[in-house]
């Protein structure tokens, strides 16, 4: 079940990708940002179906303490 969701997940970025490229006026900016959510997203789904996703680095200056 899990790898059939991340599949279906992985397929839904590319479509959202395409149709943003076909977005008639898109800001540059916006659509860099949006493309670069889509592919650290991407990323992400192929690193759980290879089972090798690794947790973020800790945030600088960060604490569990709060």
């Amino acid at each position: 079940m899990r790898a059939a969701a991340l599949v279906e997940l992985g397929a839904e970025l590319d479509t959202l990708t395409e149709r943003m490229k076909r977005l008639p006026s898109t800001d540059p900016e916006t659509f860099a940002r949006a493309d670069a959510i889509c592919k650290v997203l991407r990323r992400g789904v192929e690193e759980l179906k290879n089972g090798s996703l690794r947790p973020p680095p800790a945030a600088a200056g960060s604490s569990s303490d709060a």
